[in-house]
Protein backbone atom coordinates (compact mmCIF):
# COMPACT_ATOMS: atom_id res chain seq x y z
CA UNK A 1 0.00 0.00 0.00
CA UNK A 2 2.72 2.23 0.74
CA UNK A 3 4.50 1.61 -2.57
CA UNK A 4 0.76 3.09 -4.17
CA UNK A 5 1.00 6.22 -2.11
CA UNK A 6 4.49 7.17 -3.21
CA UNK A 7 3.27 6.41 -7.19
CA UNK A 8 0.50 8.79 -6.50
CA UNK A 9 2.29 11.45 -4.59
CA UNK A 10 5.03 11.23 -7.37
CA UNK A 11 2.73 11.88 -10.04
CA UNK A 12 1.36 14.68 -8.10
CA UNK A 13 4.89 16.16 -8.06
CA UNK A 14 5.40 15.01 -11.59
CA UNK A 15 1.96 17.34 -12.49
CA UNK A 16 4.15 20.49 -10.22
CA UNK A 17 7.30 19.85 -11.88
CA UNK A 18 5.63 20.23 -15.38
CA UNK A 19 3.24 23.86 -13.75
CA UNK A 20 7.25 25.14 -12.47
CA UNK A 21 8.44 24.59 -15.73
CA UNK A 22 5.40 26.21 -17.68
CA UNK A 23 5.36 29.15 -15.43
CA UNK A 24 9.25 29.19 -15.72
CA UNK A 25 9.01 30.01 -19.42
CA UNK A 26 5.91 32.93 -18.83
CA UNK A 27 9.42 34.68 -17.86
CA UNK A 28 7.40 35.40 -14.09
CA UNK A 29 9.65 36.72 -11.43
CA UNK A 30 10.53 33.79 -8.83
CA UNK A 31 7.99 35.66 -6.02
CA UNK A 32 5.12 35.60 -9.09
CA UNK A 33 6.37 31.52 -9.75
CA UNK A 34 6.29 30.64 -5.51
CA UNK A 35 2.65 32.42 -5.21
CA UNK A 36 1.13 30.50 -7.56
CA UNK A 37 2.43 27.29 -6.50
CA UNK A 38 2.28 27.87 -2.77
CA UNK A 39 6.02 27.46 -2.25
CA UNK A 40 8.77 30.27 -0.99
CA UNK A 41 10.84 31.58 -3.43
CA UNK A 42 14.10 30.03 -1.92
CA UNK A 43 12.02 26.35 -2.83
CA UNK A 44 11.37 27.52 -6.19
CA UNK A 45 15.22 28.65 -7.12
CA UNK A 46 16.15 25.02 -5.68
CA UNK A 47 13.47 22.88 -7.33
CA UNK A 48 14.25 25.16 -10.64
CA UNK A 49 17.90 24.21 -10.37
CA UNK A 50 17.02 20.37 -9.73
CA UNK A 51 15.29 20.12 -12.95
CA UNK A 52 17.69 21.78 -14.92
CA UNK A 53 15.98 24.79 -15.36
CA UNK A 54 17.71 27.49 -17.42
CA UNK A 55 19.31 30.38 -15.03
CA UNK A 56 17.39 33.79 -14.76
CA UNK A 57 18.23 36.53 -16.13
CA UNK A 58 19.34 39.45 -14.09
CA UNK A 59 17.17 42.32 -14.16
CA UNK A 60 18.32 45.81 -14.92
CA UNK A 61 16.85 48.75 -13.06
CA UNK A 62 13.87 49.03 -15.89
CA UNK A 63 13.07 45.30 -15.39
CA UNK A 64 12.96 45.88 -11.25
CA UNK A 65 10.79 49.27 -11.93
CA UNK A 66 8.55 46.69 -14.28
CA UNK A 67 8.26 43.67 -11.94
CA UNK A 68 7.49 46.28 -8.69
CA UNK A 69 5.02 47.96 -10.91
CA UNK A 70 3.39 44.54 -12.21
CA UNK A 71 3.00 43.60 -8.64
CA UNK A 72 1.92 47.35 -7.24
CA UNK A 73 -1.07 46.38 -10.06
CA UNK A 74 -1.50 42.47 -9.39
CA UNK A 75 -0.74 41.82 -12.66
CA UNK A 76 1.94 39.50 -14.26
CA UNK A 77 4.23 40.96 -15.82
CA UNK A 78 3.36 39.67 -18.82
CA UNK A 79 -0.17 41.29 -18.96
CA UNK A 80 1.27 44.19 -17.38
CA UNK A 81 3.76 44.62 -20.55
CA UNK A 82 0.85 43.78 -22.93
CA UNK A 83 -0.41 47.15 -21.64
CA UNK A 84 2.53 48.96 -21.88
CA UNK A 85 2.68 47.89 -25.90
CA UNK A 86 -1.45 48.90 -25.96
CA UNK A 87 -0.97 52.14 -24.72
CA UNK A 88 2.29 53.23 -26.75
CA UNK A 89 0.51 51.72 -29.89
CA UNK A 90 -2.49 54.04 -29.13
CA UNK A 91 -0.01 56.71 -28.65
CA UNK A 92 1.54 56.27 -31.81
CA UNK A 93 -1.48 56.01 -33.55
CA UNK A 94 -2.46 59.77 -32.00
CA UNK A 95 0.56 60.93 -32.81
CA UNK A 96 0.51 60.07 -36.50
CA UNK A 97 -3.20 61.50 -36.91
CA UNK A 98 -1.73 64.57 -34.86
CA UNK A 99 1.40 64.84 -37.50
CA UNK A 100 -1.51 64.28 -40.61
CA UNK A 101 -3.44 67.18 -39.36
CA UNK A 102 -0.58 69.46 -39.09
CA UNK A 103 0.54 68.74 -42.10
CA UNK A 104 -2.57 69.24 -43.54
CA UNK A 105 -3.58 72.80 -41.49
CA UNK A 106 0.71 73.69 -42.98
CA UNK A 107 -0.50 72.94 -46.84
CA UNK A 108 -3.74 74.84 -46.86
CA UNK A 109 -1.78 77.93 -44.88
CA UNK A 110 0.55 77.47 -48.03
CA UNK A 111 -1.98 77.21 -51.01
Amino acid sequence: MQIMGRAVCGRIAGHRDQRLRDLWRQDLTLAEIGKRLGFSIASISIKAAALDLPPRRSPSAGRLYLIEEASRRNLSLRELTAKIIATVAKARLVGAVLDDEADAEEAEAEA
